[in-house]
């Protein structure tokens, strides 16, 4: 794979979507780089910037952060490394939510629960404070975002979760 240091407007543009849509402070950035490879944008800091100059073959560096596509796309590691840092367009799910959340099945949410939803777009999903995902929202439903890990499901309904 070859990846490419995105350029500093192009970096800009990543970093303002995340203030403006979730309100992650713009600091939370301020030590570390963007990398692309296709429609995919790693997040990485200076010591994998190294890595960069190897001559091995990469397949990854740093975090897979986010799919660059008509809208940004958020991983569920991305999204999960931002963790608390995020303050805006959030869903908080009861615990029935949150399972068909984790099993990637759609399920339509009431109108005044999504109205601190800025706008279409994708939102973070949490359930006792943890980011479990991103989810598409529109109006009064809310598409799954099928990308969390379900390998271990049960923990999340069993041990409390930190950020």
């Amino acid at each position: 794979m070859e990846f490419k240091l995105l350029a500093e407007s192009e970096s800009e543009r990543i970093i303002s979507h995340f203030e403006s849509r979730y309100s992650v402070p713009r600091e939370f950035f301020s030590e570390k780089s963007f990398l692309r490879n296709k429609n995919f944008v790693w997040l990485c800091d200076s010591s994998c910037l190294e890595l960069l100059e190897s001559k091995w073959e990469k397949n990854s560096i740093g975090l897979l952060f986010l799919l660059d596509e008509k809208a940004f796309k958020p991983t569920t590691s991305g999204i999960r490394f931002l963790g608390n840092k995020i303050s805006a367009n959030v869903l908080e799910l009861n615990e029935e939510e949150a399972r068909q959340f984790l099993f990637a099945r759609k399920f339509l949410v009431e109108k005044q629960r999504l109205e601190k939803i800025d706008s279409t777009g994708y939102i973070a999903v949490k359930f006792r404070g943890f980011v479990l995902g991103s989810a598409w929202a529109e109006k009064e439903k809310l598409s799954i975002h099928p990308n969390v890990s379900r390998t271990k499901v049960q923990d999340f309904f069993e041990k409390p979760r930190t950020n």
